[in-house]
């Protein structure tokens, strides 16, 4: 239990597969939770976002989520990042992530996370879901891995 209180994890992403991996995360007793989203709550993706109701409509994803998740885990530490995330603020996002939790949607970003988690050593876990269809990976090598773009 003292190493889930202890664990630093980053949320990149904090839509409807974000919003999920994060909610279970504080559920479980993960300690600190960086959740990075410059998106805001919309209409037409409210249904997905966990913890998201009407009154947070418009305003950003991660702020909401955070908000949430520290009435209902006030054992985990959320702190919201309301920022692209882009290859020129990796590091600084970044930096002291024990774990990281791709919920982007977009290959740039995800290529971003690649980069950071082969040349940091950082575990990345990267989740997609379509409709009814879902894939996980988790890069947890110590050492080179080949790096795309």
């Amino acid at each position: 239990m003292k190493r889930l209180q202890s664990a630093k994890v980053a949320v990149v992403g904090t839509g409807g597969v974000g919003s999920a991996a994060a909610y279970f995360l504080a559920s479980h007793g993960v300690g600190h939770l960086k959740l990075i989203d410059q998106d805001i709550v919309e209409e037409s993706n409210l249904h997905r976002l966990i913890g998201a109701d009407p009154q947070d409509l418009h305003l950003p994803k991660a702020e909401v989520l955070s908000r949430k998740l520290n009435s209902r885990h006030p054992w985990t530490h959320t702190e919201a990042v309301v920022e692209t995330l882009r290859a020129e603020n990796s590091s600084d996002l970044l930096d002291g992530i024990d774990l990281i939790i791709d919920g982007t949607d977009n290959f740039r970003s995800r290529y971003v996370l690649n980069r950071f988690s082969a040349e940091s050593h950082v575990p990345y876990l990267f989740t997609s879901a379509i409709a009814t269809r879902a894939i996980s990976r988790c890069s947890a090598l110590r050492g080179p891995r080949v790096l795309n773009a």
